[in-house]
């Protein structure tokens, strides 16, 4: 009964982190320690060699938690997210930071020596600035024009 109320636990903040634009539920999985068991489960549906029944169980406690939390999310939260969505927002961010130590110390064995791949990352947030500073200038643009 206990694993059961963790697993929808795990799944409700799941889906509290999807609810909130540009967070995933994958990193709330991951720094919540259960990101390894949630992909294991699925590769498990999908291939020959896996214990389906396991699976099958874990993700429905998973998805019964995160049905509840999306369900809070759009009928309770909604107002908070509305009035507050910027702190909100900002703890989410706060996750995804704290989750990039997590990963770099659990993947530390296979990141060695292969540093030059790096540039995607700096490729990757120098897009997301491109885009984030372009939007801003589009939005300024369009309330001129109105």
């Amino acid at each position: 009964m206990k694993k059961f109320i963790v697993n929808i636990i795990q799944g409700f903040s799941m889906a509290l982190a999807d609810s909130v634009p540009g967070v995933s539920g994958g990193t709330i999985a991951f720094i919540l320690g259960f990101y390894d068991k949630f992909i294991n489960s699925l590769n498990a549906l999908i291939s020959k060699n896996g214990d389906k029944k396991d699976a099958i169980k874990f993700l429905i406690k998973l998805g019964i938690g995160w049905l509840i939390g999306m369900a809070s999310a759009s009928l309770i939260l909604s107002n908070l997210f509305d009035t507050h969505i910027y702190q909100i927002s900002s703890l989410f961010i706060g996750f995804i930071i704290f989750a990039i130590p997590l990963i770099v110390k659990q993947e530390k064995e296979n990141l060695k020596g292969k540093y030059k791949w790096l540039i995607f990352t700096v490729i990757g947030i120098t897009i997301v600035s491109v885009i984030t500073y372009l939007n801003r200038i589009y939005s300024e643009m369009e309330q001129v024009l109105i």
